[in-house]
C-alpha cells in the first residue's frame, strides 16, 4: 500500500494496544460456584518475570478477602488461601484492584489481543487460578502467544479440567502432597515448593531441577513452567518457600513437619 492509500483508509492502532495498562477479555461463570469472574491482562511484567503479559482472574463484585465467594471464585482450592501465605496478595494486587473496581480495563476484543500475543509472553495466572476458565479459551491464547508460564492449584478439585495439565505446571506444596499430585496425575509436570532447609535436588536424570530464577534468569527467560514445554517431560522444578518474610515462614512451618496434604473439593 502506498502513502495515499494508507492515508486514505482508517489508521490501525492494533500496536498501540499493548501501551494500555490493562485490557478485560471477557466475563465467565466460575465452576466452583458459578459466581461471575473477569479475565484481565495486563500488558506489564515486574521484576521475577520479566517481560511479560500478566493474565489474572478477578471476581467481577471486586471482593477478594479470604472468606467471600468472590475469592472461592478465582482461588477454588488453592491452599494458600487457607494458611494465609499466598505470594499473590501483595501491593501490585492491590493497586489492580483499584484500577479495576473503578472500571479502568476496558474490553478489548480475543482477536485484537491475539494480534498483541503473538510477539508477547504471557503468565497465566498473576492472581487467581486461570484453569477456572474455559480450556478452549486459554489454550487459544497459549497456542497463540510466543511462549507463556502457567500454574494451578485446582488439580486436587472436582472442578478441575485435567486438560490443562498440558499446559500449566500443578503445584504442590511439600512431598505429601507432592506425592498426591504424582498419583493423581503421574504424567503432569509440578512447581514444587520445599522447606528452606532441603537441599536442592537439581538433577534432570532424576526429574527435578532447582527454578532458574535462582541462577538469575527471569521467567520470560527461562519459559520452563509451560506444562507441555518440548525436551523437559517429566522435569519439575523446585523452588524454596518464598515471598513476603512472614508468609514464608509461615509456609516453611508446615513444610519442615510436611503436614501439608490437601483433599480435593
Amino acid at each position: 500500500m502506498d502513502k495515499l492509500s494508507k492515508l486514505m483508509n482508517t489508521k490501525t492502532h492494533a500496536t498501540k494496544a499493548a501501551k494500555v495498562n490493562g485490557v478485560s477479555l471477557g466475563m465467565f461463570n466460575s465452576p466452583v460456584n458459578g459466581y461471575l469472574i473477569e479475565l484481565i491482562a495486563l500488558f506489564t511484567g515486574n521484576k521475577k518475570t520479566g517481560d511479560m503479559i500478566q493474565l489474572s482472574v478477578l471476581p467481577v463484585g471486586g471482593d477478594i478477602a479470604d472468606d467471600t465467594e468472590g475469592r472461592a471464585a478465582i482461588c477454588g482450592t488453592c491452599p494458600h488461601v487457607a494458611l494465609g501465605s499466598c505470594y499473590a496478595y501483595d501491593q501490585g494486587l492491590f493497586s489492580m484492584m483499584k484500577a479495576f473496581r473503578k472500571g479502568s480495563y476496558k474490553s478489548m476484543e480475543l482477536s485484537d489481543f491475539l494480534t498483541i500475543a503473538k510477539t508477547r509472553k504471557i503468565r497465566f495466572g498473576r492472581f487467581g487460578d486461570i484453569s477456572l476458565l474455559p480450556f478452549n479459551l486459554v489454550q487459544e491464547i497459549a497456542i497463540n502467544c510466543a511462549g507463556f508460564t502457567g500454574y494451578t492449584n485446582q488439580w486436587r478439585s472436582k472442578h478441575y479440567d485435567s486438560r490443562f495439565n498440558e499446559l500449566f505446571m500443578l503445584s504442590t506444596l511439600g512431598s505429601k502432597d507432592s506425592k498426591q499430585a504424582s498419583k493423581k496425575y503421574p504424567d503432569a509436570r509440578q512447581f514444587k515448593v520445599i522447606n528452606t532447609e532441603v537441599d536442592y535436588i537439581n538433577n534432570a536424570e532424576q526429574g527435578t531441577i532447582t527454578c532458574p530464577s535462582e541462577n538469575g534468569f527471569n521467567c520470560n527467560e527461562c519459559l520452563l513452567c509451560d506444562g507441555g514445554a518440548a525436551g523437559v517431560s517429566g522435569v519439575d522444578i523446585e523452588i524454596k518457600a518464598h515471598g513476603l518474610d512472614y508468609k514464608s515462614k509461615r509456609i516453611n512451618r508446615m513444610l519442615k513437619s510436611d503436614l501439608i496434604a490437601f483433599t480435593a473439593i
